[in-house]
């Protein structure tokens, strides 16, 4: 019984204590708000703060990021730079904290567009590749590596020259320097109707 006086105490300073930090805070806060106290110094900080804070905070969320969650999008976006349906059906991994950012999914799949009918221009069965960020933060596009594994590639072309890896619009793919390309266990099927060729490549 002699501990009850003690312990109740000991709660009621914890408390008072917890209260006067509150206080604090609400003037602090206070203080911030009120329209006198902005002072260009301190509206430099506060936005420094809270830029600091988004940063911070954006870059918390693609550390700890499942890219798995992310294929609906980056399959979309590779979509509109190609011009023809993406799909990513496996996994997608992608390590952006590095002077050469990389990206590796499995499952990429890239249709054909309308005139070539319904088959795909691509089924690959592991894509990687990476960037330089220095020179792409430039405007320079460098891959440092770029792997195909077990893919299998469909190439059209039509009588009046047309391909079905032309880029959109029937312009020619802007394709960046390339220091390491590798290709395993991939197939490349060739229907040519200008040379009246039909033809199948293996690598391995």
């Amino acid at each position: 019984m002699t501990l009850v006086p003690e312990v109740d105490s000991r709660w009621k300073r914890t408390r008072r204590d917890v209260a006067r930090s509150l206080r604090h805070v609400r003037a602090w806060v206070g203080d911030g708000l009120r329209p006198a106290a902005w002072s260009g110094t301190r509206v430099a900080l506060w936005t420094l703060s809270l830029l600091a804070i988004a940063v911070a905070a954006a870059v918390l969320w693609l550390y700890f990021l499942d890219w798995n969650t992310m294929r609906g999008p980056v399959a979309r976006y590779a979509s509109a730079r190609l011009g023809r349906p993406v799909r990513i059906d496996g996994n997608l991994d992608v390590h952006l904290f590095s002077l050469t950012p990389s990206l590796s999914a499995s499952g990429v799949v890239v249709g054909n567009p309308a005139w070539a009918g319904s088959h795909n221009a691509a089924a690959i069965g592991r894509l990687a590749f990476s960037v330089r960020l220095l020179p792409w933060l430039f405007g320079d596009t460098i891959l440092p590596y770029l792997e195909f594994d077990r893919p299998d590639f469909v190439i059209l072309r039509r009588a009046d020259g047309m391909t079905n890896w032309d880029g959109g619009g029937g312009r020619p793919w802007d394709i960046p320097p390339i220091q390491r390309l590798t290709i395993s266990n991939g197939h490349v099927r060739i229907d040519d109707r200008v040379a009246r060729t039909g033809r199948i490549l293996r690598r391995r």
